[in-house]
This record gives structure tokens, C-alpha cells and sequence, in this order.
């Protein structure tokens, strides 16, 4: 595994802190299992990190804005993690896949 990860991030509004670190290490000592989705993911930063430590997850991504879901793919490349990413409202999902962790 590698040990550090690369993000692009936005260089206005919401950027991950060590807010999302926490979080994501709660996740982590819950015991993710297989099915995670990742709701408002920004960046992509939690689910980057939970793959990183489960690395067969799966994983799936979802954000409202467009520029979050580019975010999303540059770093999932740039990280070499494989990932489903959704570009929808959360309050209009639907989806037949269930899910341990959302």
C-alpha cells in the first residue's frame, strides 16, 4: 500500500481538514464491511482513504456538483483506486445496490 495519497482539491468554498481525517478513521473503527456509499463526497477524500485501508471495497461516490465529480475522477486516477461515482441529488437516488456504510 501506498503510504501517502495525492488530492486536487477546490480553491474556494469547503476544502477537507482534519475533520475528514476523523471521520474517516470512525469508519474505519466501525468495521466497514463491503458496500460503501460516500455522500457529498467534495473531493473524494473519505472514500480515497477508506479504500486505501479496505482495498476491496466497493466503493461508490456521489456529489450534486459537477465540479466535485471532475475532482472525484482526477483523484481516484491520480490515487489508483477503482470507484463508482454518481453525479445525481442524493434525494432523487435510487439504486437497486445495497449498501453496509452510507
Amino acid at each position: 500500500m501506498q503510504d501517502s495519497i495525492k488530492l486536487a482539491q477546490l480553491s474556494d468554498g469547503y476544502r477537507y481538514n482534519s475533520d475528514s481525517l476523523l471521520l474517516a478513521d470512525f469508519v474505519l473503527e466501525m468495521g466497514i464491511k463491503n458496500q460503501v456509499l460516500e455522500v457529498g463526497s467534495g473531493c473524494g477524500i473519505i472514500g480515497i482513504l477508506l479504500k486505501k485501508f479496505v482495498s476491496n471495497l466497493d466503493l461508490s461516490l456521489l456529489d450534486i456538483q459537477q465540479e466535485n465529480i471532475e475532482l472525484i475522477h482526477r483523484n481516484l486516477k491520480q490515487n489508483n483506486i477503482q470507484a463508482g461515482v454518481l453525479h445525481e441529488d442524493f434525494r432523487n437516488f435510487q439504486n437497486d445496490k445495497k449498501f453496509d456504510f452510507i
